[in-house]
C-alpha cells in the first residue's frame, strides 16, 4: 500500500486520477485500496483512505472521518477540509462503513406474510374504492414494501352490484376491445356492462391502477369480487377493511 503526498499537488479529481494511474501503472490488481496523505491549513496531517474501484467506474469513494462535522466526507476535495478539521489519521475504512452505514432491508419470499381483507362496496364510490384496494394489493401499506416483489394482501369485495358510480360515467364511459381483425373494434357502454356483470366494472377500475407488468398481473389475481353479500373465503377469516371517504 503506497502513499501519495498532496502537499504540492492541487486537490482535484483529475490530478488525483492521473497520479493514481501513474502509481498503479502495470499493476494488475486495480481494485486494491490506496491512501492519500495531505496536510491541513492548521498543520495537522490527515490520512484520507480512498478505495480504487474497477476501471469501468472511474470513481473514488471518500471514506475519511471528519470530526468537526461528525460525518464522512463525500468528495475528493474533502481531504483539504479534513486536514483543516484535525481528522485523526489511521482510521480503518471498513470500520467506518460498518459503523456509519445502514443496510437496506429486502424481504424474501419466505418472509412475506399475506392477510385477507373483506370490503363492503355498498354505497362506496367506485374510484375511491379502487384506489384503496389497489394500494392493499400492491403492498404499499406495509413498511417492507419493495416495487419488485409482490408483498400485497388478498382483498375480497362483496356487494359489487351496489357500488356508487358518480357523474355520467354509465352513459359516457365505453369499454373497448379488439378482435385482431380489420374493423374488429368492439365498444360496450359502461351501463350495459354494469347491469350484466358489476364484478367486471370493479376489476377494470382496480386494474387501471395496477402496474401493467407481469408482477401487476400476479397482484390482480389476489382480488376476489362478488356481486352479492356472500363469498367463498370464510375459511381464510378475512378482516374488514374500511374505505376512507
Amino acid at each position: 500500500m503506497g502513499y501519495l503526498d498532496c502537499r504540492s499537488t492541487p486537490i482535484r479529481s483529475g490530478s488525483l486520477r492521473r497520479a493514481t494511474r501513474a502509481r498503479n501503472h502495470g499493476d494488475p490488481a486495480l481494485g486494491m485500496p490506496a491512501q492519500i496523505q495531505g496536510i491541513g491549513t492548521d498543520g495537522f496531517s490527515s490520512i484520507a483512505p480512498f478505495v480504487l474501484e474497477p476501471r469501468r467506474k472511474r470513481r473514488l469513494r471518500h471514506l475519511a472521518w471528519d470530526e468537526p462535522s461528525r460525518r464522512i466526507g463525500g468528495t475528493v476535495g474533502a481531504s483539504r477540509r479534513i486536514g483543516a478539521g484535525r481528522a485523526s489519521p489511521g482510521h480503518d475504512a471498513e470500520q467506518l462503513l460498518a459503523e456509519y452505514t445502514m443496510k437496506t432491508y429486502v424481504p424474501k419470499k419466505d418472509d412475506i406474510q399475506r392477510q385477507w381483507f373483506v370490503v363492503d362496496a355498498k354505497g362506496q364510490v367506485l374510484g375511491r374504492l379502487a384506489t384503496q384496494v389497489a394500494h392493499v394489493l400492491t403492498g404499499k401499506h406495509k413498511p417492507g414494501y419493495v416495487p419488485f416483489l409482490d408483498t400485497g394482501d388478498f382483498v375480497v369485495i362483496i356487494n359489487a352490484g351496489e357500488v356508487t358510480i358518480t357523474g355520467k360515467k354509465q352513459e359516457q364511459k365505453m369499454y373497448r376491445r379488439h378482435t385482431g381483425y380489420p374493423g374488429g373494434l368492439k365498444e360496450t357502454q359502461m351501463k350495459k356492462v354494469f347491469a350484466q356483470s358489476p364484478e367486471t366494472v370493479i376489476k377494470e377500475a382496480v386494474w387501471g391502477m395496477m402496474p401493467k407488468t407481469k408482477l401487476g398481473r400476479a397482484m390482480i389475481k389476489k382480488l376476489k369480487v362478488y356481486k352479492g353479500a356472500n363469498h367463498r373465503h370464510q375459511a381464510q377469516q378475512p378482516v374488514e377493511l374500511k374505505i376512507q371517504q
